[in-house]
């Protein structure tokens, strides 16, 4: 695959947030119900930020108003630490679920537009349409209309004109919704090639926030049921059914995250966060001591808590 060349945040200074979220709603005119609700956040550089939750959530919302396609009704975003959005536009990229009005350009009439929109010359524009005709893997059909294209074609494109202008946060709201199998393999592969930057990336796909996140976020009714990170999205949820004794076996394990929830006098269902590796040895110490299990079950961190707060 070809790499962009160009510059990274890797190197920036990771204690001082791009994008400060703080307490911020947001309701629409005729609405009694807030779409977001005292949201509160930091990303900062290097950040890979998922926001998930169920259709109505305030996903679109919030990425809406970082762009400042919409005011807030009440709290601020800064951006470097400026109120001023619009000011500080150009540090954004911008991939929407849906974009129409596109299907009568070529990917090259629209990259090179949007490089000179973006204030690059004429010479610059053209060089960074090539570039980016490249890395989105779109070079031989750079001069057919976006009207025979599939929707994973077009997003392509639409992750290219995000990235004319070597925005430093980039934003995108379901950018593999509608897309078959391939389409989301390709676009998934173009995300984690691009060079360290801040990210803010709404989706319904889990499997695609585990993959591409380092943090994510869950969104219920407009506000924030719960927040992901570091170790833990690489830990899974066990479930195990198993007499009450198991208790003083996992009080012996000080790092192990879990609960316990009586099924009877005798036994319990117990919930632990781990990896699979110190699940092996949890299952071992209780065999050694001779205490049975009666039903293991697993799944994803991010599954777990979808299930709890969107599917609840």
């Amino acid at each position: 695959m070809y790499r962009l060349r160009e510059s990274s945040l890797a190197a920036a200074n990771k204690t001082h947030p791009l994008i400060q979220i703080q307490q911020l709603s947001k309701r629409y005119a005729r609405s009694a119900e807030y779409a977001l609700r005292d949201v509160s956040v930091n990303v900062y550089p290097g950040d890979y930020v998922g926001l998930i939750g169920a259709n109505g959530s305030g996903k679109t919302t919030l990425i809406k108003l970082v762009v400042n396609f919409l005011r807030p009704t009440s709290g601020q975003i800064l951006i470097e630490g400026t109120s001023n959005l619009e000011a500080e536009k150009r540090r954004l990229g911008y991939v929407p679920e849906i974009q129409e009005g596109l299907e009568n350009f070529t990917p090259q009439e629209l990259l090179t537009l949007a490089g000179r929109l973006s204030g690059l010359s004429a010479h610059q524009a053209w060089r960074r349409c090539q570039e980016l005709l490249a890395f989105i893997g779109l070079e031989d059909q750079k001069e057919e209309l976006l009207a025979g294209f599939s929707k994973g074609m077009i997003q392509r494109v639409q992750l290219g004109i995000a990235l004319v202008h070597q925005p430093d946060i980039l934003l995108l709201d379901e950018p593999l919704s509608g897309l078959d199998p391939d389409g989301q393999r390709q676009m998934l592969n173009l995300l984690q090639a691009l060079p360290a930057r801040a990210m803010l990336y709404a989706s319904h796909r889990l499997e695609a926030v585990e993959q591409l996140c380092n943090r994510v976020l869950v969104l219920r009714n407009g506000q924030l049921a719960a927040e992901i990170g570091g170790e833990d999205l690489k830990k899974s949820i066990f479930l195990l059914q198993a007499p009450l004794q198991a208790a003083q076996v996992l009080k012996g394990f000080a790092q192990l995250k879990w609960e316990i929830a009586p099924r009877s006098e005798q036994e319990a269902e117990f919930q632990l966060l781990s990896d699979g590796e110190a699940f092996q040895t949890v299952l071992a110490t209780l065999k050694e001591q001779g205490i049975p299990v009666r039903r293991i079950r697993s799944r994803s961190i991010l599954e777990h808590y979808y299930l709890k707060y969107v599917q609840q």
